[in-house]
């Protein structure tokens, strides 16, 4: 499915909607994953594979694509506790994005 780069930055002014609707905030999050690969100029984010192969390069540990999702939704649940106190809404977005990839990256 193809997204025109319009769309997707009419969806980004639109995602401080605020919404407490569940189903509404998943969509707001598989928006925002597209807008990802838009802002990267790429089909669709998938960076992961390559960061924790380099990872592995720099330090000779092995983290699967699965575990390095992990570690950015934690980065983003932590930072969403840290600093200033107060809730960050984009933070618990980006966790969930990263939630998503880390499950489809289990190919099942």
């Amino acid at each position: 499915m193809s997204v025109r780069k319009e769309e997707l930055l009419i969806s980004r002014e639109n995602r401080q909607s605020n919404t407490n609707d569940a189903s509404e905030i998943l969509r707001e999050v598989a928006s925002l994953i597209k807008s990802r690969a838009v802002d990267r100029d790429v089909d669709q984010e998938r960076s992961m594979a390559v960061t924790v192969e380099l990872f592995f390069k720099l330090t000779g540990i092995q983290v699967s694509e699965y575990n390095g999702w992990l570690f950015m939704a934690c980065l983003k649940l932590a930072r969403n506790r840290v600093g200033t106190g107060v809730f960050n809404r984009d933070h618990l977005m980006d966790a969930m994005a990263y939630l998503a990839l880390a499950l489809e990256s289990t190919d099942g």
